[in-house]
């Protein structure tokens, strides 16, 4: 919670302008303390960076933005209402402003410019579901600018540049999706040699969406003692990101040796650096599309007993 003096600094908005929104335009409700003063959420202040943007960049008067706010939300409690239960939530008008928003996002990554894509970001999350952001922005986002570094488009510096950003916003949802104690837990690392771990963190917070328990050790990840931590913890799925093609052996030696050891073990394998004629290791392959995963998910029969 911040106070008012906080979200002016955040947003960039004086005091008597955030006071003034709220009045006339019921743009946010803040809450109060004891004594009365307004306290404002991470969202709110979304909230508020959002309306300066539409009204500083766009062009929209305050009462327009104010009104596009407001109807953004309710299509979104509607939707939300209306699908309790089910697995994801579909916002097919939404799609052509999350196509939107990735486009700016793109930009600013392509521009350096961490402040607006943080802003971006921010916008993002607090006016759409997360599953929705995963599946229309930062999974294809992710997934195009490891196509341009490849074709040469993108810089190196671009893509690690995009990488720690989506690196450090991913984080912070490990500690908001809450885990479902009767579903089997998960283990995620990159091999040694591998350091380009945004593809095993966006799959770990869709087996956390889940509420899988999952350890994610990481980039770069020494596999001594990796059969311990399956049996201490528990592990019932294991998953691994492969992006060079020069660590393809070490890891298929390593895949083959758990599937001996632990039969019951279900080991998965991602990335770009998996070879397409390798029978054994393509057995274990999981395609990069969220629609497979949902699919590879629904399917596993550890997670219908």
């Amino acid at each position: 919670m911040y106070s008012i003096k906080v979200a002016s600094r955040k947003t960039g908005i004086e005091p008597v302008t955030i006071r003034a929104w709220e009045r006339r335009y019921g743009v946010i409700e803040p809450k109060r303390t004891d004594a009365g003063f307004r306290l404002y959420t991470d969202g709110d202040i979304a909230d508020l960076k959002w309306l300066k943007h539409q009204v500083e960049e766009e062009g929209l008067s305050i009462s327009q933005a104010a009104k596009q706010l407001k109807q953004r939300k309710q299509e979104l409690y509607t939707v939300s209402t209306q699908n309790i239960g089910k697995t994801t939530v579909h916002l097919n008008d939404s799609i052509p402003a999350l196509n939107e928003l990735a486009e700016k996002l793109h930009h600013a990554i392509d521009t350096f410019d961490v402040e607006r894509a943080d802003q971006l970001l921010e916008t993002g999350f607090s006016m759409y579901p997360f599953d929705d952001l995963f599946h229309h922005v930062l999974t294809p986002l992710m997934h195009r600018i490891g196509d341009e570094w490849e074709e040469g488009t993108f810089s190196v510096a671009q893509e690690h540049f995009a990488s720690h950003l989506f690196r450090q916003r991913l984080y912070q949802f490990f500690k908001v999706f809450s885990t479902n104690p009767n579903l089997p837990n998960a283990l995620a690392l990159c091999p040694p040699g591998e350091n380009h771990e945004i593809g095993l963190l966006l799959f770990s917070l869709f087996l956390k969406r889940k509420g899988v328990g999952v350890i994610y050790l990481g980039a770069n990840t020494p596999t001594q003692g990796l059969e311990k931590i399956i049996v201490e913890n528990d592990i019932h799925i294991v998953f691994f990101s492969l992006t060079r093609s020069e660590n393809t052996d070490a890891l298929k030696n390593l895949i083959l040796q758990l599937a001996e050891q632990f039969p019951e073990l279900n080991i998965v394998l991602g990335g770009q650096g998996v070879p397409s004629d390798d029978e054994v290791l393509q057995r274990y392959h999981l395609k990069d599309q969220p629609a497979d995963w949902e699919t590879w998910f629904g399917q596993l029969s550890i997670f219908k007993n």
